[in-house]
C-alpha cells in the first residue's frame, strides 16, 4: 500500500480548538495516549504542551522524520507491525480507518493495546453520506457504513460511550459526513 504523505492531510492550523482535544484530555486522566496516524505531530505537540505523555505511530517515513525533528516520541509503523511496550488508557485515530487495508484485523489489534476500560476514539467517514456519494460515487469511497462500524466495535469488546456526527448533516447520523466514536473496552 502506498503511503499517504502527511503534507496532503487536512490538519487545520487551529487544531488546538478541535472539540476532540478536550475529550482526549478528559478521557486520558493524564495517562499515556497513543496517536495512531500521527501525521505531522500536531496532536502530540498539543498534549506535550499540557504535560500529557503521548506516543505516535505513522507508516509515512516523511511524517516520522518531521515529528522526530520536533523532538516528538514517534515510531514509523503500520498497525499490523506495531508492538507497544505498554497498554494505553486512551488511543486516538483521526482519519485512519479509511486508510486501513484490513479494518477488522487492525481494530482487533488496536483493542489489544488498550488497558481494561481503556478508551478508543476514532472517526469514520460514512460510506453512505450524501457528501461521499456525490464526490466519489456509491462504490468508489473507501469508507465503511455506520452499521458495519458498530458491528466491529461490538465484536471487539467495546461499547459506544458517545457518537458525534460530522459535517453539515451531523445530526442525521445515517447520512452525516461521518461519525466520531468514543468507545470503552469492557
Amino acid at each position: 500500500m502506498k503511503d499517504i504523505l502527511f503534507k496532503d492531510w487536512n490538519y487545520k492550523e487551529n487544531f488546538e480548538e478541535h472539540p476532540l482535544i478536550d475529550i482526549l484530555i478528559d478521557e486520558s486522566n493524564g495517562a499515556p495516549i497513543l496517536d495512531i496516524g500521527c501525521g505531522n505531530g500536531k496532536v502530540i505537540e498539543i498534549f506535550n504542551k499540557v504535560g500529557i505523555d503521548i506516543d505516535g505511530i505513522d507508516p509515512c517515513k516523511e511524517a516520522i522524520l518531521l515529528c522526530r525533528g520536533k523532538g516528538l516520541k514517534v515510531k514509523q509503523s503500520y498497525i499490523k507491525d506495531f508492538k507497544p511496550k505498554i497498554k494505553y488508557k486512551t488511543i486516538f485515530m483521526n482519519d485512519v480507518i479509511c486508510s486501513l487495508t484490513n479494518i477488522k484485523r487492525d481494530i482487533k489489534k488496536v483493542c489489544g493495546w488498550l488497558e481494561e476500560e481503556g478508551i478508543l476514539i476514532f472517526n469514520v467517514g460514512n460510506k453512505y453520506s450524501l457528501r461521499h456519494i456525490f464526490k466519489y460515487g456509491l462504490n468508489n469511497y473507501k469508507g465503511i457504513s455506520i452499521k458495519e462500524t458498530e458491528k466491529i466495535i461490538k465484536k471487539n469488546g467495546l461499547i459506544i460511550k458517545k457518537k458525534i456526527g460530522i459535517g453539515r448533516l451531523r445530526f442525521i447520523k445515517p447520512i452525516s459526513a461521518g461519525v466520531v466514536y468514543i468507545t470503552r473496552k469492557i
